[in-house]
């Protein structure tokens, strides 16, 4: 029964991923070569998440700790340990932030249907996993952001319990720190990016977000484990840091991060063992009244133009987002 209830709602995320897509940033992207029909559709999925991860995996949320923002550009931080961890970091940047979130994905998410149209419409920054190609791409698309958060996970991929002995041995190979809950983090990414910002003057705080499943510690966290696994509550612990001003040599940055690391490290066992779970409130999604309003709105529309084109609209609208999605993936530089 548990397994029916998570299928079905992620088959109602991608349903309103696909209504979104084809009925508001589809046209937009149409008419205006900006981001405006990315953004207003992922914010308005943004503010549905929170219910639609805790109602759908039965894993409440459960969070602590200090998110103090900037008027700049901040960076989330997290680690990696499931294939839901966006759905959990937005719930948990929504509670305390409105402004644009922007992601780093590899390319390969702009050629999903509904979804790539969505992120390929946006300031989200697309890499290609080698840091080489990506720098000059992530400098201009940083240019085009003004505000916002950045989320970035510095493990570049998802924690197993082989990766984590992999990690390990890389550790003792090259002498670097281990980690008893971690992936050793990649760090040239961030500090790409943090230059990039720094540069324009841009840079804000980094906010780093330790996440846990209860009942998956040191488990693997792919989906097919999760929608059929009882995952146990899901906590968030938070923390936010200002760079030091001295930070323009690359060694002494990751030297930096290595204690945000360090720390995160010990928060996890303290997460496992509950020592301080007296600490932890409830997360509560909120949705905002214009968000809901428009939200019903382009449900509707998308329902007219379906039930008015006997289902041609989805399927002329799916076709023509995909040719874009394939222009601009192969096409365009993003």
């Amino acid at each position: 029964m548990l397994i029916q209830i998570q299928i079905l709602y992620l088959i109602i995320l991608a349903i309103l991923i696909i209504i979104f897509s084809n009925t508001l940033t589809l046209p937009l992207c149409l008419i205006n070569k900006g981001s405006t029909g990315g953004e207003l559709a992922k914010n308005i999925l943004f503010h549905i998440i929170p219910s639609l991860y805790q109602k759908g995996l039965k894993s409440p949320i459960y969070m602590t700790g200090t998110f103090t923002s900037t008027n700049r550009i901040d960076i989330v931080t997290s680690n990696h340990i499931s294939t839901f961890d966006f759905f959990i970091l937005i719930s948990l940047i929504r509670q305390y932030d409105d402004r644009n979130v922007y992601c780093v994905f590899k390319k390969g998410i702009i050629l999903l249907p509904a979804v790539g149209l969505m992120y390929s419409s946006t300031n989200d920054i697309i890499m290609n996993r080698k840091l080489d190609d990506d720098q000059e791409n992530i400098i201009n698309t940083i240019k085009k952001i003004k505000t916002g958060i950045i989320i970035i996970m510095p493990e570049g991929t998802r924690y197993t319990p082989e990766k984590h002995k992999l990690s390990h041995e890389f550790s003792i190979t090259n002498n670097l720190q281990k980690f008893d809950n971690l992936l050793y983090p990649k760090m040239k990414g961030l500090w790409v990016i943090y230059n990039a910002l720094k540069e324009d003057n841009k840079m804000g705080h980094i906010i780093d977000i330790t996440i846990l499943l209860e009942k998956l510690r040191h488990k693997n966290g792919y989906a097919s484990t999760m929608l059929s696994t009882n995952i146990g509550n899901t906590m968030g612990h938070i923390n936010t840091y200002q760079i030091p001003s001295n930070m323009d040599d690359y060694n002494l940055f990751k030297s930096w991060f290595l204690q945000i690391w360090t720390k995160k490290d010990n928060i996890l066992t303290k997460m496992f063992t509950k020592d301080d779970i007296n600490i932890y409130k409830t997360l509560k999604p909120t949705f905002k009244s214009s968000d809901y309003i428009l939200f019903i709105f382009i449900i509707f529309i998308f329902m007219y133009f379906t039930f008015h084109t006997k289902g041609m609209f989805i399927v002329y609208s799916v076709i023509l987002s995909y040719i874009i999605t394939m222009y601009k993936g192969f096409f365009m530089k993003k």
